[in-house]
């Protein structure tokens, strides 16, 4: 009996949330997830509130290599100005099944540049590793830490 109470409850619950429009709601593929993560942070650079590099998905040594370096340029665009305009994210291009990278389009300040956002599934989470920039700069290079890979 308990198990069909609480199939009846998910479906209840399914059946609320989902759109009244009729359209069926998208289910996140694993491998969606940095993808996700990384239109989450863009979003909010876009929104003029760009997250805390010490509260953004990096890896442990990353984060802590921010809390004590200071870098002039800004962590996600590489950029020392950041106006950042129209962008488009490619989906997760993955190189095995824990390491993935996003390729991210974008126009800060009227300069057009591709930033590409590295990922590693460490403990069923998605962390941010790297971040190569179009010029050739990395944010290790700029924390100087060691690639990983």
């Amino acid at each position: 009996m308990r198990p069909a109470v609480t199939a009846v409850l998910g479906l209840a619950a399914w059946m609320a949330c989902a759109p009244a429009s009729g359209t069926p709601m998208r289910v996140l593929d694993l491998y969606d997830e940095p993808m996700v993560l990384t239109g989450d942070i863009l979003a909010r650079y876009a929104a003029g509130n760009p997250p805390d590099p010490l509260k953004m998905p990096f890896v442990p040594r990353i984060r802590s290599a921010f809390a004590r370096a200071d870098i002039a340029a800004d962590p996600v665009t590489g950029a020392n100005e950041v106006k950042l305009g129209p962008y488009t994210i490619a989906p997760t291009r993955m190189e095995d099944d824990k390491r993935g990278n996003v390729v991210v389009r974008l126009l800060n300040a009227g300069v057009s540049s591709t930033v590409t956002f590295a990922f590693d599934r460490t403990s069923g989470d998605w962390l941010i590793t790297d971040i190569r920039y179009g010029n050739g700069e990395t944010l290790r290079k700029l924390l100087q830490i060691p690639a990983p890979r």
